[in-house]
């Protein structure tokens, strides 16, 4: 079977494909599984696979934030949002409108019950605003978003990718198994898939590739059961890794 952390799952009852993770931050983060062990009911190794490894982008969903308007007052009257993020001002008690003091948004005044309108913030920073009508400013109606800086950095991104096969799933697998191509560069690529005695027996893509992550498959249909190398050359590097095709 397959085991891990002792917990053994029997070939042909169940497939690993997915694991759950948890993130804090956003950002690009690489996954890998590591020391992977195969082995056959009576305990025999058939298969030490290489380190699979993948890069995961990790993005700050967009929400819509409510600031409710009435008699003399925003609440929240300070709202922390982030980039990309919408608020929308809804009037529960007057007569009021929106104005940013620095002039980047002015939605019109109505009369409740009503939404005075919404503006999406793209660009980080403080933004602090009032209700121009009558003396609603000196009666204290002043509010302010707060915008988080939530961008990534692409540099950072390009700087972590690497030249290789990874994220190889079901693995085993019958008869499809798929798995990722990442380029430093646009290049010219080869894959191909071998057998355990160096002999070529199928190939998967010829061509030129993009810079990034690429996904392929491979239909072993017409194959039998055994260790197989996915190999992927460019025109300096190669990469090979194993999978096992078990019917």
């Amino acid at each position: 079977g397959t085991s891990i952390s002792g917990s053994t799952i029997p070939i042909g009852e169940a497939i690993l494909t997915n694991l759950n993770f948890t993130f804090n931050e956003i950002g690009t983060t690489e996954v890998c599984i590591t020391d992977q062990i195969f082995k056959d009911i009576n305990g025999n190794e058939i298969l030490v696979p290489g380190d699979s490894c993948t890069s995961i982008e990790l993005i700050s969903a967009s929400m819509t934030h409510v600031v409710e308007v009435g008699g003399f007052y925003y609440a929240p009257e300070t709202l922390t949002i982030d980039m990309g993020d919408t608020v929308v001002w809804d009037n529960v008690n007057g007569y009021h409108d929106v104005v940013a003091y620095d002039g980047s948004f002015t939605l019109d005044p109505c009369s409740s019950p009503c939404t005075i309108g919404e503006v999406t913030f793209n660009e980080p920073g403080e933004y602090d605003y009032f209700c121009s009508v009558g003396n609603h400013e000196q009666q204290g109606m002043i509010g302010t978003i707060i915008v988080d800086d939530t961008q990534l950095d692409t540099e950072d991104s390009i700087a972590d990718l690497e030249f290789g096969i990874s994220n190889i799933y079901p693995n085993p697998f019958n008869p499809l198994v798929n798995f990722d191509i990442q380029l430093l560069e646009t290049e010219n690529i080869n894959i191909n898939i071998y057998d355990l005695r160096g002999n070529k027996i199928d190939n998967i893509y010829n061509g030129i590739l993009e810079f990034g992550n690429h996904t392929f498959s491979w239909d072993a249909n017409n194959f039998s059961t055994g260790i197989y190398i996915i190999s992927c050359k460019s025109n300096n590097l190669v990469s090979n890794q194993k999978a096992l095709l078990m019917k």
